[in-house]
């Protein structure tokens, strides 16, 4: 028997102030499926989907808007994409799409990313905790996985959030008992840091260069305004 937890999107509830929000589900048992017809239409929808995927704006574009040269070539990386995407089902390396995980606060704006971090770090720690409780060796668990877990505790228990504010804000209370201005960056990195920089500007520089410059709406070239 396979059981499989389908995601319900608009009955689900983002998380927001106090209310951990919830991700709804539906469960199917995939053995009570048993019309070949609607299984057939159920695989071909999951294949659609999968094989239409990652066709980014970068990649393809909209290829409504293209014509000529221009859609034909966006058609055929369409389908290289397509051809690369069966390979990678029967190659077993297909794999679910994260979903995206984010937090709002009371006021429904985006947690700050600093306290969602500390949030996690808490989180995680937590999470090895248990594994280790459990007799089990967190080396058997990649950091992703981890992770993951991590962000499940967090949705379930909003106080994560609140003990990360605590805590950064208590960080920042800190006072070093020393004077920090006497601290000095390595010299390797800081040129390291200066040439990657440099490296971006000329890079960016070309690319302006490369650029025709627009003229001005209602301008005349000097052939036009000949008469």
């Amino acid at each position: 028997m396979t059981i499989l937890n389908i995601k319900i999107a608009k009955a689900s509830v983002a998380a927001k102030g106090d209310n951990p929000g919830h991700i709804a589900t539906v469960e199917v048992d995939t053995d009570r499926i048993i019309n070949e017809a609607t299984y057939s239409l159920i695989f071909a929808t999951g294949l659609e989907t999968i094989l239409n995927s990652r066709m980014s704006a970068k990649l393809v574009g909209a290829v409504t808007k293209k014509t000529g040269k221009d859609l034909e070539e966006a058609q055929a990386a369409a389908m290289k994409i397509a051809q690369e995407n069966l390979d990678n089902i029967y190659n077993g390396e297909v794999k679910a799409k994260k979903s995206k995980f984010k937090s709002l606060d009371a006021d429904g704006k985006a947690i700050p990313q600093a306290v969602m971090t500390e949030a996690l770090r808490q989180a995680r720690e937590v999470v090895r905790n248990e594994i280790r409780k459990a007799g089990q060796k967190i080396s058997q668990y990649k950091a992703s996985q981890i992770t993951e877990y991590a962000k499940s505790v967090i949705a379930a228990d909003a106080s994560y959030i609140a003990k990360a504010r605590e805590a950064l804000d208590a960080r920042s209370a800190i006072v070093a008992a020393i004077d920090v201005s006497v601290f000095k960056p390595d010299p390797e990195l800081v040129k390291k840091a200066k040439a990657k920089a440099d490296e971006k500007a000329a890079t960016l520089s070309k690319t302006q260069a490369g650029i025709p410059t627009r003229r001005k709406p209602g301008a005349r070239t000097a052939q036009h305004a000949v008469h």
